[in-house]
């Protein structure tokens, strides 16, 4: 890596773009769609590379955007020991959840259970501090109920995330989302992002 300069490697949908910026210490970002899908059209995986960054000399600090969750849960056991061995090199790990319902979860086409979620969160919490973690939340997906925006609230009571990206739905014509039925109205995604963001600001208190 140069400092300073990009470097991209194209893999199965995820573009990721290598950046080493001169701070002190250096930052090396990850950035794509889904910085989790790198290599699995080139039989490498996420996990090796990883090892080949946390294995570069001198001091840094490894910031990832958007690692899909399923990723984080299918290779669990090797990324865990990486990020708890390498956790002096780690600025923040962006682990974009999207909802804490399983029936939502699944209308977004996102391939992993909020429970399978929660467990990795909370077993890296014991060894790595809350403030690497980072999440992203969507308030109104078409056809999200009031119990479904309760387990989403629950699903961040559990994981105590501090840093919280929040989006509220809206359709973009052509996409598979904006055909579904049980569109929620923008009075009620506004008092969901209301109650949201209450929990939010009491657990950046704690």
């Amino acid at each position: 890596w140069d400092n300073g300069q990009k470097n991209e490697k194209k893999s199965m949908g995820a573009a990721i773009q290598f950046q080493l910026k001169i701070w002190h210490p250096p930052l090396i970002r990850l950035i794509g769609e889904d910085v989790g899908a790198y290599g699995h059209d080139q039989l490498w995986t996420i996990v090796e590379l990883l090892h080949e960054i946390f294995n570069l000399k001198g001091d840094f600090k490894l910031l990832i955007s958007d690692f899909h969750p399923q990723w984080l849960i299918k290779y669990f056991r090797e990324l865990s020991a990486l990020f708890i061995k390498n956790k002096d090199k780690i600025g923040y790990l962006g682990f974009p959840a999207q909802s804490g319902s399983d029936k939502i979860l699944t209308l977004m086409k996102r391939e992993y259970k909020a429970a399978d979620l929660v467990k990795c969160f909370i077993d890296l919490q014991k060894y790595l501090p809350k403030n690497l973690f980072r999440t992203h939340i969507m308030i109104g997906f078409p056809g999200e109920t009031e119990k479904d925006f309760e387990e989403t609230l629950q699903f961040i009571r559990t994981v105590q995330v501090p840093f919280i990206a929040t989006y509220l739905y809206s359709d973009r014509p052509g996409t598979e989302a904006s055909s579904l039925t049980g569109k929620v109205t923008e009075f009620t995604k506004y008092k969901r992002l209301l109650r949201f963001c209450k929990l939010y600001h009491n657990i950046q208190k704690k």
